[in-house]
């Protein structure tokens, strides 16, 4: 179950935070906006591993040593895929937005009920990328996790490989258990993820 808690969070999570942050710099009023999405791009270049340090010593601090929520928060707001929702998002056409501003719909009205239905293929592939990624998170997990309550799945696998001995049976049958809810994941969403592909292969 925890596994599934850690999946279901990161990817709803990172859903929900990049689809808000690619509209807003899409559609967002401030002029600044227009300036942030090249910094955002370039946040991708810094590796997860230079700020982990970092990262550990905030968790202490707060208290989120041992939860779910501090696997959860570092890894739901991804420049990539704010860049690729904001990608999809600038396929909208422009006429549908304004043409409901003018009937009085809010900004976030428009982004719930306009963007985000048009934009399924991202939410699939985002869903189907941050999933696979949450679900063979090893070093963070272990980090930050000190008992087997909240741990995830890879850490547990991860156990039948001990120094001096390694349980070959355990170890493969382990894997494989792990493998098949991610292939199933996949196998859910696959009709919207190569649509995505597909898509993406003829923008211009």
């Amino acid at each position: 179950m925890i596994p599934f808690i850690l999946l279901l969070g990161t990817a709803l999570g990172t859903i929900l935070v990049s689809s808000m942050a690619g509209y807003t710099l899409l559609r967002g009023k401030m002029r600044i906006f227009k300036f942030l999405l090249p910094v955002i791009i370039a946040l991708y270049i810094i590796p997860m591993e230079t700020i982990m340090l970092p990262l550990l010593y905030q968790s202490i601090k707060m208290g989120l040593l041992d939860t779910f929520i501090i696997q959860i928060i570092p890894l739901i707001a991804s420049p990539i895929y704010i860049f690729l929702f904001y990608q999809f998002m600038k396929e909208v056409p422009p006429s549908l937005y304004e043409a409901a501003d003018i009937e009085g719909v809010s900004f976030w009205g428009i982004y719930r009920y306009i963007y985000m239905p048009m934009n399924t293929s991202a939410i699939a592939t985002v869903a189907i990328l941050q999933g696979m990624d949450s679900w063979n998170q090893y070093f963070w997990p272990l980090l930050v996790t000190q008992t087997e309550r909240v741990r995830p799945l890879s850490i547990a696998v991860a156990s039948f490989s001990q120094v001096g001995t390694i349980y070959w049976d355990r170890l493969m049958a382990a894997s494989v258990l792990m493998m098949l809810p991610v292939l199933v994941f996949f196998l859910l969403f696959q009709k919207f993820f190569i649509a995505s592909i597909a898509s993406s292969a003829v923008k211009g």
